[in-house]
């Protein structure tokens, strides 16, 4: 409900192609939630929350932009 809330705003997050998005941390999880807008220009939200020590959240992000190009 919280993305959906600040969608409006996504611009104000940090921003990396099109993804525009927040990270953070637990101890042994890392997470990522934002919005990614798609070659159409349409934005969708994502959770990524990962609990496997020394991965990181690039590869799956990386999937997951391919995944929206495609649709």
């Amino acid at each position: 409900r919280i993305l959906q809330e600040f969608e409006p705003y996504h611009n104000l997050m940090r921003q990396n192609g099109r993804e525009f998005y927040k990270t953070g941390t637990l101890k042994g999880i890392k997470t990522r939630a934002g919005y990614i807008e798609n070659r159409k220009g349409e934005l969708f939200r994502f959770v990524v929350l990962i609990n496997t020590s020394g991965k990181s959240t690039n590869k799956i992000m990386s999937s997951i932009i391919s995944l929206l190009d495609s649709y």
